[in-house]
């Protein structure tokens, strides 16, 4: 996981499908750390948004979740995915 911190698409699509796996296994706060960690380094990445507004949501923090979904949007206006 440590590698889909860097810039490598594939890698930052696999630390995005592992914060996913760590919701459906009910670990929402794991989920929030490692898309803040992801974010850091590609805060341009539309999905990460949208997976940390789901973890947010998940943790009842859903002002932030709200905010996080509004990053996604910005990142990529338009997608209909994002509008929860």
């Amino acid at each position: 996981y440590a590698d889909a911190q860097g810039g490598d698409a594939h890698y930052v699509e696999a630390g995005i499908n592992r914060a996913l796996s760590l919701i459906a296994l009910g670990r929402p706060a794991d989920c929030r750390e490692a898309m803040q960690d992801l974010l850091q380094r590609q805060p341009q990445n539309d999905r990460a948004w949208a997976v940390l507004g789901q973890a947010l949501a998940d943790t009842g923090l859903h002002a932030d979740a709200a905010d996080a979904y509004r990053m996604a949007l910005r990142q990529q206006p338009g997608n209909r995915a994002w509008q929860h």
